[in-house]
């Protein structure tokens, strides 16, 4: 809330903000979303686009501002919290009414360049300022990370100017990519393998709601997924499926397995 939460270049039209949304912000690569609900791509990007249309914000800019604090933050994070929690609720703050809508309503130009960022912590404890800001990957203090932080999007600005040389080389890129995609695997506990595989057995609704030969694929050879995170949103959903659809849920048989894809 206190960082400039606008995407990194230029947002020209709904197409525009729903590739980088796409490109940024996916957890399950698209082709595998169209595959699972074979529903086609440019289907997908349609129904994203109008879902997108439907918020108040004016500039593409503040849409993308919604998008995250209202679809990932509420609707994706939030969920997360609360399950690692217990369901207990959050100490911190920084989600009360008062304070999110205080913090919301700081201009962007404020908080360009953790500008709000470096001041509020400041005033909470100023030592804190001269430790080194973990993303950076350096010991570079917060207090002065924002002339990185300007460089950065300086650089980010350029590389997206059109660009003939770069335009090949990306092409190069993504061949030998594609080519060597067999070497990035993922490897989740034969538990969760297991349970998963008795899940499409037991549930024959998530074949309504899933392909059921792409789920199988998957299972076998979860590399397509890319990230752990993509086959843990998969687990949760097929599991969901299966929980509201039947009277028993597979996972109660699996007590003291490990059913974590991050391990």
């Amino acid at each position: 809330m206190f960082r400039d939460l606008r995407p990194i270049g230029m947002i020209m039209n709904a197409d525009d903000l729903v590739e980088y949304i796409i490109k940024k912000r996916q957890v399950v690569p698209l082709e595998v979303v169209a595959a699972l609900t074979q529903i086609s791509e440019q289907e997908i990007r349609e129904h994203l686009k109008d879902h997108l249309l439907s918020y108040p914000e004016n500039k593409w800019s503040q849409k993308f501002i919604h998008f995250l604090i209202y679809e990932q933050s509420y609707k994706r994070l939030h969920e997360g919290e609360d399950a690692r929690k217990l369901l207990f609720w959050t100490d911190s703050p920084f989600w009360s009414v008062r304070f999110f809508q205080y913090a919301m309503n700081c201009p962007d130009s404020q908080k360009s360049y953790r500008l709000l960022y470096t001041k509020f912590l400041n005033l909470l404890h100023p030592p804190v300022v001269r430790i080194g800001y973990a993303r950076n990957s350096t010991k570079v203090p917060v207090s002065i990370t924002k002339d990185r932080y300007r460089i950065c999007q300086i650089i980010n600005s350029i590389r997206r100017w059109p660009n003939p040389i770069r335009f090949v080389w990306k092409k190069i890129r993504k061949f030998y990519k594609s080519a060597d995609f067999s070497h990035r695997t993922i490897s989740p506990p034969p538990d969760l393998i297991s349970c998963m595989k008795e899940q499409i057995r037991n549930c024959d609704k998530i074949g309504q709601y899933l392909s059921q030969r792409e789920l199988e694929n998957i299972i076998d050879n979860p590399s397509p997924l890319r990230r752990s995170e993509a086959l843990a949103c998969l687990f949760t959903a097929i599991s969901a499926i299966e929980s509201l659809t039947q009277d028993k849920s597979t996972i109660e048989d699996y007590p003291e397995a490990n059913l974590d894809p991050f391990l």
